[in-house]
C-alpha cells in the first residue's frame, strides 16, 4: 500500500464500526445444510437432461424467498443505522447538580458516540462560519495548544436546552481531539472550579478551562489519549 492509499482515520472508524455492525448479523448453523438442499432442489439429477424448468424452479424460490427477503431487511437496517447514526441522547441531569461535572461527563459521553460532523473542513474560518449558522457557540481563535494540530471538522449539538460548538482536531498519529465550547451563562461560578482538572470520564481523560464567554472541555478519543498538552497555561 502506498502512503497516498493509507485509510483516513474517518475511513478506519467506519470499518471497525462496519465490521461490528456485521458482527452483529451472526452466520445460522444450518445455513450451509438449507441451500445444500435448496441445490439439490433445483438443480437437476446427475444423469438427468438438463431442462430449463428444472434447472429454474419457481415454486423453490417461492419457499425461500421469506428467509432471504427477511435477510435482506435486517442487512439493510444495519447498514443504514450504521451510515446514518441515531441522535446522541444525554443522560438525564438532576436538580442541583454541578453543572460542570455534567458538562465533562455529558461531552465525554457524546465523544464515545457515532456522530457525523457538519462541516469536514481544516480552515479555522469554516469551522467558525458553520458553528455561527448553527447557532452554537464560536471560539474566537483556535487555542494556541491545539494550533500545532489538523482541524477534522466541526459540529453543533444540542444539549440541556441549547448549543454546544464541538471542533475535532487530528494529532500526528491519527488519533482524534475533541474540543468542545459552551456557552458560559449556563453555568454558575462554583460549577467551574474542578473544571481545570485533568480527569477520566467515562475512560476518556478530559480537561477544561473557562474565559469571559465560553466554558471549553478537551476530550480524547480513546482511553490512553492525553489532552494535558493542549491545555492553556492558568
Amino acid at each position: 500500500m502506498s502512503p497516498d492509499d493509507t485509510p483516513s482515520p474517518q475511513e478506519q472508524e467506519f470499518d471497525r464500526a462496519f465490521a461490528a455492525k456485521l458482527a452483529e448479523f451472526p452466520v445460522p448453523a444450518d445455513l450451509e445444510a438449507k441451500l445444500l438442499a435448496l441445490g439439490k432442489t433445483v438443480l437437476p439429477a446427475e444423469d438427468a437432461e438438463p431442462q430449463l424448468a428444472e434447472i429454474i424452479r419457481p415454486s423453490a424460490f417461492k419457499r425461500y424467498w421469506p428467509l432471504a427477503a427477511a435477510a435482506t431487511v435486517a442487512l439493510v437496517l444495519g447498514v443504514g443505522s450504521l451510515i446514518i447514526p441515531s441522535p446522541v441522547e444525554f443522560p438525564a441531569i438532576a436538580e442541583q447538580a454541578d453543572m460542570g461535572a455534567i458538562y465533562r461527563d455529558h461531552m465525554a459521553h457524546f465523544a464515545n458516540e457515532r456522530f457525523f460532523l457538519d462541516a469536514m473542513t481544516d480552515s479555522a474560518s469554516e469551522a467558525q462560519a458553520s458553528l455561527r449558522e448553527s447557532g452554537a457557540p464560536v471560539f474566537a481563535s483556535v487555542p494556541a495548544g491545539l494550533q500545532p494540530l489538523g482541524m477534522m471538522g466541526c459540529k453543533s449539538i444540542d444539549w440541556n436546552g441549547g448549543r454546544v460548538g464541538l471542533v475535532c482536531f487530528t494529532r500526528e498519529d491519527g488519533e482524534i481531539v475533541h474540543l468542545f465550547i459552551a456557552d458560559k451563562s449556563g453555568f454558575a461560578e462554583a460549577d467551574l472550579a474542578s473544571l481545570t482538572s485533568l480527569e477520566t470520564s467515562r475512560g476518556l481523560q478530559t480537561g477544561g478551562w473557562s474565559d469571559g464567554e465560553y466554558v471549553f472541555m478537551l476530550v480524547g478519543s480513546e482511553p490512553g489519549i492525553e489532552v494535558a498538552e493542549y491545555l492553556p497555561a492558568v
